[in-house]
């Protein structure tokens, strides 16, 4: 055989050789092409849910601040209500210290008082006149205690009574 015939069937079959290393070359190129698209869709679908969860997390910061700002209105509401409720429990303890003092009076006197009697004794404006829509209607009005009375003894055994029953 000569030399030209055997040099060109070897160049042959190394052309056949590469013909088939470049068809699975293609392939493996093809299958890396659509694992790129898939990749392309992953990172689209997990940008849209990063921009979904940065909104979501938007609204939830908003939410939270409006409700902070409600639930501290409500606090200072009920701060406020507290505070009056302990300015008139003050108020009814002055009373009362001071109806068991003009009770303890009658009682070291000749002749006791009456209940009713006290009250009316102590009775300094404490209740506003009757209104004139209905004049069945008398309320209280929260005033607070005279400090510069002295107490008497029906303010003492009152007061003594009182926390006797607490």
């Amino acid at each position: 055989m000569p030399a030209g015939l055997i040099l060109e069937s070897l160049v042959a079959v190394l052309l056949i050789v590469t013909i088939g290393y470049c068809f699975i070359l293609n392939r493996r190129l093809a299958l890396l092409r659509d694992g790129q698209n898939e990749l392309n869709d992953v990172v689209r679908a997990l940008n849209e849910a990063a921009d979904k969860a940065r909104a979501s997390v938007e609204q939830l910061r908003r939410n939270s601040l409006s409700i902070a700002e409600d639930l501290s209105g409500k606090i200072r509401a009920g701060r406020a209500l507290a505070d009056e409720l302990g300015v008139i429990v003050e108020s009814g303890n002055g009373l009362a210290d001071r109806l068991a003092a003009g009770l303890t009076a009658g009682r070291a006197g000749a002749r006791k008082l009456d209940p009713l009697e006290a009250m009316s004794r102590f009775d300094d404006g404490l209740r506003r006149p009757a209104s004139r829509e209905n004049p069945a209607v008398r309320t209280a009005e929260v005033t607070r205690p005279d400090l510069s009375r002295k107490d008497t003894p029906a303010d003492s055994d009152l007061r003594l009574a009182l926390k006797a029953m607490r």
